[in-house]
């Protein structure tokens, strides 16, 4: 399991590749997922260094996934997905989420612990908006969604954290998971963590510098 699980892990350095050969010519639009790209491979190099040094990479994947949320809401913004919500009110979500990951991080868990409460917080909140932004593409596209970055993006990111937060309720103390009903969860991610980055991936080859949102 764990080879397989680490393999998959490590898938996230195709799309990565291709944002950065493709970085110069793709719509800006589309930049801050090359960054958060950029960023999941810096956090899977260093959680495998704590693994195999102090046996626990939660401290990096805690951290990655502050940087997750805000690069994806950056992603999102430069689609215009909050051009009806006003800068304060953005600001103050952000604050609100930051706090939140204070909170379950540093007070109410350690650091290096399985800290839930955010994960599964922030994967709502970009699963509802992906999921916002694909009935916009799906309903003001004109042109051929086969080859429109968008959909394979939106698609990816729901596909991804709608499970994020079913395996995060998981692994919550709310449940007491057998070794084997485990593994088969862990076996589910790793899938679904190829299949999404395969997406990130087309979705990059397909990108153009100016792409219609509609």
């Amino acid at each position: 399991m764990f080879n397989w699980f680490f393999i998959a892990s490590f898938v996230i350095i195709i799309p990565a590749v291709i944002a950065l050969i493709r970085f110069s010519v793709i719509d800006e639009v589309f930049k801050p997922l090359a960054y958060n790209l950029w960023i999941g491979v810096i956090a899977e190099i260093l959680a495998h260094i704590l693994r195999v040094t102090i046996k626990n990479n939660l401290y990096v994947f805690n951290v990655y996934m502050y940087f997750d949320l805000i690069t994806f809401l950056w992603l999102f913004h430069r689609w215009g997905a909050f051009e009806k919500v006003s800068r304060l009110k953005i600001i103050g979500f952000i604050a609100f989420l930051s706090l939140l990951w204070i909170w379950d991080n540093l007070y109410q868990h350690q650091l290096g612990g399985k800290n839930f409460i955010f994960r599964i917080t922030y994967s709502m909140v970009l699963l509802l908006v992906a999921i916002d932004q694909l009935n916009n593409v799906l309903i003001k596209s004109n042109h051929s969604l086969n080859y429109n970055p968008y959909i394979y993006i939106t698609v990816a990111i729901i596909f991804y954290y709608a499970f994020s937060i079913f395996i995060s309720l998981f692994n919550s103390p709310l449940f007491r998971p057998t070794v084997q009903l485990w593994k088969w969860n862990m076996l589910i991610y790793v899938i679904i963590n190829v299949i999404t980055n395969l997406l990130f991936a087309i979705s990059f080859i397909w990108m153009r510098k100016k792409v219609k949102f509609t």
